[in-house]
Parts: C-alpha cells; sequence; structure tokens
C-alpha cells in the first residue's frame, strides 16, 4: 500500500453505527455469488469489501465482543482468510467508500475502457468513479499475485519506484528484484535445455528404431526375434519419453 494523499479525510470518514467501511472488492460483484453467501451463511454479496484498506469501528468491535466472534470464524479456513471473517461477522454493518481509498492495481481494466473487463469493473465502481480514483487517489492497493518489485507492467508501478529510490533499502529492492528476475530467467533457460536433450534423446532413439525396422525386413530366424525384441523395447522407450514431454512442455 502506497499513500499518496492526505489520509485526514479518509481517517474522518463518519460510518456511523457500522462496524467497518472499505471499498468494493469487484471480482466478487461481477455475478452473483451464491456459492460463497452459502459458504460465509449471509443474504447477499452486495457489500462484500477488499480489506486491505478499511476503517474500523473498534469502540464497537469490543462493546460487541467481536474479536472473539472473528477468532472463531477464522478457525473455519475460509478462502479469502481474514477478509472474508471480517465481511461475514461484519454483515450488514459495512459502509462502502470510494474506490480512490483502495484503488487496486490488479484491476488493469481501470486503465484501459477498450479491455472487455472494463464493462465489469464500470458496472461495480461507476465509470465517475474509476476515473476519479485515477485522477485523485488517497491508497494505492498493489493487490493481486503480480508486485511493481517484480514487474514494471502493472499499474501505477512507477509511483511505487517513485517512493521506493527515496527508501534507504533501495538498494538492497533493486538488487532483491533483478536476483529474482535471474532466477525464474534461469528456471526458464534451465526447462528449455532439457526439453532440447529431451528432444535429441527421442530423436537419436527414432534413428535407432528406423535403422532396426531396416535389419528386422532383412533378418531372419533367431537373429530376426532378436532384432524385434529390440525394436519393440525401442517403441516402448519412444512412448514413454513422449508422455515424459507432453506432460512438461
Amino acid at each position: 500500500l502506497i499513500a499518496v494523499s492526505d489520509l485526514s479525510e479518509f481517517f474522518n470518514t463518519d460510518i456511523g453505527d457500522n462496524i467497518i467501511a472499505g471499498v468494493k472488492a469487484a471480482s466478487y460483484h461481477y455475478q452473483p455469488n451464491e456459492k460463497l453467501c452459502k459458504l460465509l451463511q449471509i443474504d447477499s454479496i452486495d457489500q462484500y469489501i477488499n480489506v486491505g484498506s478499511i476503517i474500523m469501528n473498534l469502540k464497537a468491535i469490543r462493546e460487541q465482543n467481536l474479536g472473539e466472534i472473528m477468532c472463531k470464524a477464522a478457525e473455519q479456513k475460509y478462502p479469502s482468510q481474514d477478509q472474508d471473517v471480517l465481511n461475514k461477522v461484519c454483515y450488514n454493518k459495512i459502509k462502502l467508500l470510494p474506490l480512490r481509498y483502495n484503488l487496486m492495481t490488479k484491476y488493469e481494466s481501470l486503465h484501459n475502457k477498450n479491455l472487455p473487463e472494463f464493462k465489469m469493473i464500470s458496472g461495480v465502481y461507476g465509470v465517475e468513479q474509476i476515473e476519479d480514483a485515477l485522477r485523485n487517489p488517497v491508497i494505492i492497493h498493489y493487490a493481486g499475485p503480480e508486485k511493481p518489485w517484480d514487474s514494471h507492467n502493472i499499474i501505477l508501478s512507477e509511483i511505487w519506484w517513485k517512493y521506493a529510490k527515496k527508501s534507504s533499502y533501495y538498494q538492497d529492492i533493486v538488487i532483491a528484484s533483478y536476483d529474482k528476475k535471474f532466477k525464474k530467467l534461469e528456471h526458464e533457460l534451465s526447462k528449455q535445455i532439457s526439453d532440447i536433450n529431451l528432444l535429441l534423446m527421442l530423436n537419436t532413439l527414432k534413428r535407432k528404431r528406423f535403422f532396426y525396422r531396416i535389419l528386422s525386413v532383412i533378418s531372419f530366424g533367431k537373429y530376426h526375434k532378436k532384432i524385434t525384441n529390440k525394436l519393440k523395447h525401442l517403441n516402448e522407450s519412444i512412448s514413454r519419453e513422449h508422455l515424459i514431454y507432453r506432460k512438461f512442455a
């Protein structure tokens, strides 16, 4: 998370008698999610939020002993862990906030109206709210598996690097980032070399098979039987290597 604007407006948001406040987790709202509703025992997914950036009514949580209830719910090991727990326990006591308070970079379509997903995500937040969040973000949330220190392709990665450069850990961050990239490249090269070796082995076996097929035609007697057995073993080896190649290709 990076706070790129004054947090006082976010901090001072009046959430009334609600327990938590946050921004909708868009992907949960693309279509009715009856399976998750049944799992969490809630009536609707309409209030479901991403909990990466939230406001909590700690006074109400203490008074209603919700901390203990949340810990008990966490024992269920829900798919989205703490996010599912908070949405379940606080259901009907959740205030929805504008996207600018939790601008999630995993939704690439936010930046590109031409992508098919934009229609779905704009159906969740509305075009006006999306445009406002991109113009005036308060909190940028680098959610999802791709992170700015691993990839420069994700949206708003340049802002993360802008602040990383100001950090005393900048050199360590750069070294760790390139080290990870080199290891990934090394793994990919190793796989390609393995594939090449496997293909070379298959090619060698096929050449041998071709040779023994010719011998099987011109041989007879005990020698023919020996050649036929050898040909059988070669066919089995080629089939086995083909299976290995298809499995790891």
